[in-house]
């Protein structure tokens, strides 16, 4: 236990380490070309720190395409023309990250462009750059028997 931890953030942890660690663990390895293990996570304490310091919302949207989500090629040729920088470190959110912690990559060569629409439960996959610079939002859906794929870049205005 962190002693900067308050009694919500060790409830989640707590929470987040018997009812979703083990899924989202399984989910980070079926998305990354790495090995994924608890102890590569932030800690809750340090996922709160950097999650509140994020100024991304709808003003800062820089861009935004529609895919269908089959088609991978696509998918990162646009996110390495549109990013500021492919190799720069960068944090990995899924669902539950308030209650598991986020994880620090590398870079976006670790992860699999090629996953599989059920290796992610909630549809919605984002990576923010370990410096603040920019956010990539990776979300897909059914609609009409058809798979889309959402694919949004903000930057902060400044």
């Amino acid at each position: 236990m962190n002693n900067n931890e308050t009694y919500e953030q060790k409830r989640r942890r707590l929470f987040g380490k018997v009812n979703f660690l083990p899924a989202y663990l399984q989910q980070l390895n079926k998305l990354l070309n790495i090995e994924v293990t608890a102890d590569m996570l932030l800690s809750i304490v340090k996922t709160d720190s950097f999650l509140e310091q994020i100024d991304f919302d709808s003003d800062t949207l820089f861009y935004k395409e529609t895919i269908s989500f089959e088609d991978k090629e696509k998918l990162q040729r646009i996110v390495r023309s549109k990013l500021l920088d492919w190799n720069a470190n960068y944090m990995m959110e899924l669902t539950n990250v308030k209650e598991c912690g986020l994880l620090p990559i590398p870079n976006l060569s670790v992860f699999n462009w090629d996953f599989k629409y059920e290796d992610e439960k909630s549809g919605i996959i984002v990576f923010i750059r370990q410096d603040k610079k920019e956010e990539l939002v990776l979300d897909f859906y059914e609609e009409d028997f058809q798979y889309f794929l959402d694919i949004e870049i903000y930057r902060p205005i400044k």
